[in-house]
């Protein structure tokens, strides 16, 4: 979802911020009661992980915004994309459906605004914590907040995780 990204009390922020949000957190976050913070997913070993990510990009958000990047060489506008997508460092995945990446002949895993896209996840080994991040944009997504990380836990009982000290919490098996 795009949503201004507040950086600290002295005013710095990210008016072109795009994040990953739970569901249950996006409408706190859209009225200004929640300010978002990178998405945590967590999983123990053995787990298979499924994530359903929904495109809420609005096409008129960035109208005739095309925010900066990291000067390249041969520097040329890049306008953002309106696609997503999510890719887990070093979880074991289909890369035909769950890379998160378009790559060659593979089938398109990125999304426009209003789909949304299941990505399936196994945790085949306690790899501590790894990235996700967007694949469909990485020129202008990634440094405007599109990450986040996934924590893989050693196997074991049912976990009950703290998402935050006001929120509900998430229970994984």
């Amino acid at each position: 979802m795009q949503t201004d990204i507040v950086y600290n009390k002295d005013g710095d922020h990210d008016p072109c911020g795009i994040v990953f949000a739970l569901a249950q957190d996006v409408e706190a976050i859209r009225c200004g009661e929640l300010n978002p913070e990178p998405l945590i997913l967590r999983g123990n070993v053995g787990d298979c992980i499924e994530v359903t990510l929904h495109n809420t990009l609005d096409p008129n958000y960035h109208s005739d915004l095309i925010h900066g990047y990291p000067f390249v060489p041969v520097e040329a506008p890049f306008p953002p994309s309106l696609r997503i997508s999510m890719h887990p460092q070093l979880l074991v995945y289909d890369v035909q459906g769950s890379d998160g990446a378009t790559v060659g002949f593979n089938p398109d895993q990125t999304i426009g605004p209003g789909e949304c896209i299941t990505y399936r996840w196994y945790v085949d080994t306690d790899v501590g914590s790894c990235n996700l991040w967007d694949m469909a944009d990485v020129r202008n997504h990634r440094h405007h907040g599109a990450f986040g990380i996934f924590i893989a836990e050693p196997k074991g009982p049912s976990i009950l995780i703290p998402l935050h000290a006001n929120r509900q919490t998430l229970e994984t098996k």
